[in-house]
């Protein structure tokens, strides 16, 4: 699959989805005026990269530093999807970067990872 680089914008995240090295990461902000709109594709493309993945393991790093209610929907829809993929025998390593000073995204992080038995996740603290 051709991989999704989509560069952070003022209001979006950077989309890096790397199928062929089983990359996948989202970095920055996210509050973009339509949600469904941004994420859509980059879902629907996850949706058919889980359908076809050999038996690599997937690593998908987030480091948001701030995100709305609807893209907190939309991250929970790829984890979900990410936990029905490592159901199903896929491993799934999630690496959630927080700024050590940032306790609000450390706990988002832990709310997260209470819905996911199948994944690998790792709240990694970030220094600066």
């Amino acid at each position: 699959m051709d991989p999704i680089l989509i560069p952070a914008r003022e209001r979006s995240p950077r989309v890096d989805f790397r199928f062929d090295e089983h990359r996948l990461s989202l970095a920055g902000e996210s509050y973009p005026e339509d949600a469904a709109a941004f994420y859509g594709p980059v879902v629907k493309a996850l949706v058919e990269y889980c359908r076809t993945v050999p038996e690599e393991e997937i690593v998908f790093t987030v480091a948001l530093t701030y995100f709305n209610t609807s893209s907190a929907k939309v991250l929970m829809n790829i984890f979900h999807l990410l936990e029905h993929h490592g159901q199903a025998g896929a491993r799934i390593h999630l690496i959630w970067n927080h700024h050590k000073d940032d306790e609000m995204m450390m706990e988002f992080g832990a709310d997260f990872s209470r819905d996911l038995q199948h994944v690998k996740f790792t709240l990694h603290e970030l220094d600066t």
